[in-house]
């Protein structure tokens, strides 16, 4: 009997220490964007039907979203979210993590997109700091068939990504927009920012006309 009450109250003492997921009228969360949103039923302007749109926004400022389409097909992606000054969000489809080392001259780039992990790259301009033109230091097999990447973030919040030939020439370069996280931690995205905001009646409302109801939090 005392193990039995010992199993249970373990079993208690797990569920209550969780923590990781609420339900929608649970207070006890960091922001009120954090947690699993889902829109139903929603065509674009392209004419394409989702049966259903969920997002996912995590404390640490991750977020997944996953377009359901009728033909039973899924489209996933990853990004980062920010809160702005004005209480409103943006989220951005994250095609790097750019974080800048210390000394300015040296940083380490992720990608899920393009399957890179912790890769580091160089001023390949002779100057330091976040602003200029980087590559990265070894020779890394992209599905392009290139060796390198430079990616040159310009003052403006916007910059030009392209690969380099085996002759260090570039390919035609790719726009992007960035933005600062945090203190030497910034995100480059190749497509457009989504703008948030929760409205009155507690739904996620985005820049597309799409409203969200919550369905759990998450932290």
């Amino acid at each position: 009997m005392k193990k039995l009450l010992l199993i249970i109250s373990i079993i208690a003492a797990l569920i209550i220490s969780a923590g990781c997921i609420g339900n929608s009228s649970d207070t006890n969360v960091p922001d009120k964007i954090i947690g699993s949103w889902i829109a139903e039923n929603h065509t674009n302007s392209q004419g394409v039907h989702y049966t259903k749109i969920v997002y996912n926004f995590s404390a640490d400022y991750t977020m997944s979203k996953i377009f359901h389409i009728d033909d039973g097909k899924e489209i996933h992606s990853k990004g980062l979210w920010i809160k702005n000054d004005d209480g409103n969000y943006t989220a951005y489809y994250a095609a790097f993590t750019f974080e800048l080392d210390p000394t300015g001259d040296k940083a380490v780039i992720n990608s899920e997109m393009l399957n890179i992990k912790d890769m580091t790259v160089v001023r390949s301009d002779g100057n330091s700091g976040f602003i200029g033109s980087w590559k990265n230091k070894e020779p890394y097999n992209f599905n392009t068939g290139a060796s390198y990447i430079q990616l040159s973030p310009s003052a403006d919040g916007t910059g030009k990504a392209a690969y380099l030939d085996e002759n260090g020439s570039p390919d035609v370069p790719l726009k992007f927009t960035w933005v600062e996280l945090g203190q030497n931690m910034f995100v480059l995205s190749f497509s457009q920012p989504l703008e948030l905001y929760i409205d009155e009646s507690g739904k996620l409302c985005d820049n597309f006309g799409v409203s969200y109801t919550l369905m759990y939090y998450i932290w």
